[in-house]
């Protein structure tokens, strides 16, 4: 919890209550999955953060800028290429 606050902070991304619980929720499913079906080499906790959601959100800022100065307000963007395979 504190590791995800930290990191959105850093990236100053506001985090609301149910973007965190989601996030952390999302976080969860993937590592009970993750023994069931493999779907990612990394299996230490921290380390799923940083690579699977922080990585992710590293973007959103970045992204959001450029859609703004591009007044572009209903944007399509689509994540190809994502998951296990």
């Amino acid at each position: 919890d504190e590791l995800l606050l930290h990191a959105c902070h850093s990236m100053h991304l506001p985090l609301t209550d149910v973007q965190r619980q989601l996030l952390q929720a999302y976080v969860t499913h993937m590592e009970r999955w993750n023994r069931t079906y493999n779907l990612t080499a990394i299996r230490a906790l921290p380390q799923m953060l940083v690579q699977h959601i922080f990585d992710s959100l590293a973007v959103v800022k970045p992204l959001a800028t450029v859609l703004a100065a591009a007044s572009i307000t209903s944007p399509r963007i689509y994540d190809i290429g994502s998951g296990a395979g």
